[in-house]
């Protein structure tokens, strides 16, 4: 410590005395007055680096000296507590010469972050990013996702980075580039597409340490097959659950070991099991110990060693489980159409097929007891698959059994419903008046004269 010098104050004293301290080249910079809440609004860097704290090796040191020795500065903390940091724009510039670099947050709000700042810190070697439990890559994955930190593919050598939510699988194929990669930790969702995706790793011939919690993943040879349950006919379900192709995964022929962290339904096929088992790679497999919260923060607490072989035979029951209930609801199906095809004497079931878009044809209400003539909105995928008809304002799905190329000729008369469309009824016959009934009149009976 400098001793006192005569005519010198003592904040210029403690200034000359940080002077002389060697340059900082790690810091933590942590929330400061808990009452700030401006930058929480709009997620800005540079008014939470005015109102952090900063501590090295344990001990705070003073704003001004961060930013004074900011180029020396090699090892950096950021954790912004409960309040996200959306963008880091200027990150780079104040930071010039990082080569480690962790952001953490325990925010748990729906976050859209920017992350293209961390990929103009071209220094970086290590990068680590714990971002809010409901991040949403619900932007262009060259902004909010992995391909935005493209431009570090060829420094950086450890890359972990999670929670994104509804991200894609299409995001993480850009992680083939990354060849110096030696610690690779996706913590996040990788939706299948309706094209084929495939994550080869092979480039990597670094890679160590590899690591996925809540992706899916297939074999190469498996993955031209969608996910598409063959049995399923309903065009609304196909609609509300298109085909998807599950994501395949390709891995260096190095690679020691590869762990799969399952939740919130995320999954391997036993195709991927077995060609890992065959390339001699071992595959550790976790699921969750206990689920704690509800609704989008029901969180995992803690994870518990899985085997496959149990894995699997619970995959197994659950689709035979499901295939029961869908048998079942087919067969209660099938009965409510006997049971229409009874209210109209004479009427078969319907044996005409080869629905093309646009043919006119006429489809067989049960209920109400009446054909209406409608289109083929789309060509069927089966021949057991329903129908999509429409006229206008009206749109139905209807079983091809309940839809005739004419009229079936069984005495019916046409009418229009209320929405224009024309409609066959039987005819109803009107029904016999009631005969008034004569009153006989009473004779009168006159006084005798």
């Amino acid at each position: 410590m400098l001793e006192q010098l005569p005519g010198v104050t003592d904040k210029a004293m403690e200034e000359l005395g940080d002077a002389e301290q060697p340059p900082v080249t790690s810091v933590q910079l942590s929330p400061g007055d808990p009452d700030f809440e401006d930058f929480s609004c709009d997620g800005d860097q540079a008014a939470f680096l005015t109102h952090c704290h900063a501590l090295t090796a344990g001990r705070e040191i003073p704003k001004h000296q961060v930013l004074q020795d900011a180029a020396s500065i090699l090892d950096l903390e950021i954790d912004s507590g409960d309040r996200s940091i959306y963008s880091y724009p200027e990150l780079h510039q104040k930071f010039p010469n990082v080569r480690q670099l962790l952001y953490k947050t325990v925010d748990c709000r729906r976050v859209i972050y920017d992350l293209r700042g961390f990929g103009m810190c071209r220094t970086l070697k290590s990068l680590k990013l714990q971002l809010s439990f409901q991040t949403m890559c619900e932007d262009e994955p060259s902004k909010c996702g992995v391909t935005a930190l493209e431009p570090l593919a060829g420094t950086l050598e450890v890359l972990e980075i999670g929670r994104l939510r509804f991200n894609v699988a299409s995001d993480l194929e850009v992680l083939k580039r990354f060849h110096k990669l030696r610690v690779l930790k996706y913590h996040g969702v990788n939706e299948g597409g309706r094209e084929p995706s495939v994550l080869d790793l092979r480039g990597l011939s670094s890679l160590q340490d590899l690591e996925f919690t809540e992706a899916s993943f297939t074999a190469e040879t498996a993955a031209a097959d969608a996910e598409d349950d063959s049995e399923d006919d309903n065009p609304i379900m196909r609609m509300l659950h298109p085909k998807t192709f599950m994501q395949a995964l390709v891995l260096p022929d190095h690679l020691p070991c590869v762990t799969f962290r399952h939740q919130y339904g995320s999954r391997i096929t036993p195709e991927l099991r077995q060609l890992l088992r065959t390339h001699g790679c071992e595959c550790k497999e976790y699921v969750p110990k206990e689920m704690v919260g509800s609704g989008t923060l029901n969180m995992v607490d803690g994870y518990q060693p899985a085997d496959s072989e149990q894995i699997e035979a619970e995959e197994r029951a659950e689709k035979a489980k499901s295939q029961a209930a869908k048998k079942e609801l087919r067969l209660a199906q099938q009965r409510r159409r006997a049971e229409a095809f009874e209210k109209l004497p004479g009427l078969t079931p319907s044996t005409d097929g080869n629905f093309e878009l646009g043919d006119v044809v006429f489809a067989y209400d049960g209920q109400d007891v009446s054909f209406t003539k409608l289109s083929v909105k789309e060509k069927p995928v089966r021949s057991t698959s329903l129908l999509h008809l429409y006229h206008e304002n009206t749109s139905r799905f209807v079983h091809p059994s309940c839809v005739y190329r004419k009229v079936p000729e069984l005495g019916l008369c046409s009418s229009k419903d209320a929405n224009g469309c024309e409609v066959w009824k039987q005819k109803r016959s009107k029904p016999l008046r009631a005969r008034r009934a004569v009153k006989l009149k009473r004779p009168r009976h006159y006084p005798p004269l």
